[in-house]
């Protein structure tokens, strides 16, 4: 990529992050748009290839007017090289062009039913507001679909920022069919089975999680003004909100002040002089699984993961500090997450040597117990992407910029693939991201299906 590339692509995602941080320093004290309740049977979204015959080919950096789609690998294709320099120049983009073709197979392509663990999928991919609900084979069992400007009809949302807020970054299904979901930096939105809104909060981005007394822990982002003499007018700093079931806010702990008035206030040195502070990317709610070895793993602390810092961090919530945190073993990373043993799995994009790996590690030795890097075929995500461990032991693996989810077990077995059908391109030649594929255990109610 040449210097002048560089330098635009610098200079576009400086002017994403300031048009951000200008809506957000313009909707303080909870304001957003406001939601209009919708009733009826959600609309279809568009079909497969259906983007591409509307026109809407990928822009610069491979994206299109609608949705997030990529280039992504070839059928046959290994994980490809990539210097320091073109990874450099890919993440200041952003959300950067893929790198590979989108294959031209879809849907689930291999299912082992003696290895994978049982259950029904929860898919969230980047081709619409949109979340559906599959079973093992693929088959669609339930659809949810609310579009932006449906729940904030009279928005003034800058056009800089509208494509983000052309699907849902992540989903969560509650027990009666109603999920929750997150037009990315935007709104946290909760809708019933049939896809009527029931509430919204303001500024929620990337990740929340239910806990069993039904409040929602969700991230969001605001604009923090630096006291002068600082040379920097502010920055977007990130929040863990706590949210009670009807989406009142309960509490709100600023992740700049844990570290800040904590042990681990060297993490803000390694902060870039860029206009986003964090990248808060993970939440998790701890049950206390390995506070024996780690007291600061108490129950009700919170997991995050910090993107830019390439560190993972845990917040005690009554403190409002940084109790533990861990870097220097994966970069860009996302989804840390309690395993049992006691161990702690990471979605590691880039620490590969620029390719992505999933890694398990003891969090008190820091040694490696588990590492999947795709064997031959390889992983890479330069973005997002997640990890699931299943109660068999098998592990679920979303490869996002590849559109792809993968069930492989503990020796490393590929026994279930899924692909997203979605395509856009002026030959389908991109595929949608996929943010998540989540398996729910075979118990998870569904009598709402028939309902």
């Amino acid at each position: 990529m040449s210097r002048l590339a560089k330098s635009l692509a610098a200079v576009a995602i400086c002017l994403i992050a300031f048009t951000a941080g200008f809506f957000l320093a313009n909707t303080r004290d909870g304001a957003q748009p406001k939601a209009r309740q919708r009733t009826g049977a959600p609309a279809a979204g568009p079909g497969r290839g259906a983007l591409a015959r509307q026109g809407l080919v990928p822009s610069g950096g491979g994206k299109t007017s609608q949705g997030r789609f990529r280039a992504a690998r070839l059928d046959d294709e290994t994980s490809i090289e990539l210097d320091e320099s073109q990874l450099e120049a890919m993440r200041a983009i952003g959300y950067e062009a893929g790198t590979r073709e989108a294959p031209g197979r879809s849907g689930v392509t291999l299912y082992d039913r003696d290895l994978a663990a049982p259950g029904i999928n929860l898919v969230v991919d980047g081709h619409d507001a949109t979340a559906a609900l599959i079973d093992m084979e693929g088959s669609t069992l339930h659809e949810w679909r609310l579009v932006f400007d449906e729940v904030f009809p009279d928005n003034e949302l800058p056009e800089i920022m509208r494509q983000s807020v052309t699907f849902w970054r992540r989903a969560h299904v509650l027990e009666d069919g109603s999920l929750l979901a997150i037009f990315e930096g935007v709104s946290l939105i909760k809708i019933d089975r049939d896809s009527n809104l029931l509430w919204s909060y303001p500024k929620a981005h990337h990740d929340l999680e239910v806990t069993a007394d039904g409040r929602t822990f969700v991230l969001t982002r605001d604009w923090l003004k630096f006291p002068k003499p600082s040379r920097r007018r502010g920055t977007i700093t990130d929040y863990i909100a706590v949210l009670d079931s009807e989406g009142r806010e309960l509490d709100r702990v600023s992740v700049y002040e844990a570290i800040q008035q904590s042990p681990y206030s060297a993490l803000l040195e390694n902060t870039d002089s860029g206009i986003e502070m964090f990248h808060t990317n993970t939440i998790e709610v701890l049950d206390g699984s390995l506070a024996e070895r780690i007291p600061a793993f108490a129950r009700g602390n919170v997991l995050i993961s910090l993107l830019r810092q390439d560190a993972i961090a845990v917040i005690d919530m009554e403190s409002r500090r940084v109790v533990w945190a861990l870097a220097g073993i994966w970069r860009k990373q996302h989804q840390p997450t309690v395993t049992d043993g006691g161990f702690l799995m990471v979605f590691d994009n880039i620490g590969n040597r620029g390719r992505t790996r999933v890694i398990e590690i003891d969090p008190v030795t820091q040694q490696v117990e588990w590492v999947f890097d795709g064997g031959e075929a390889g992983l890479l995500s330069l973005t997002c992407g997640s990890n699931q461990r299943l109660a068999n032991g098998n592990t679920l693996i979303t490869e996002s910029d590849a559109g792809r989810a993968i069930e492989v077990t503990r020796d490393k077995k590929i026994v279930w693939e899924y692909l997203t059908p979605h395509r856009a391109g002026a030959e389908n030649e991109l595929i949608a991201t996929l943010f998540e594929v989540v398996r729910l255990p075979p118990d998870f109610p569904t009598d709402w299906l028939s309902g």
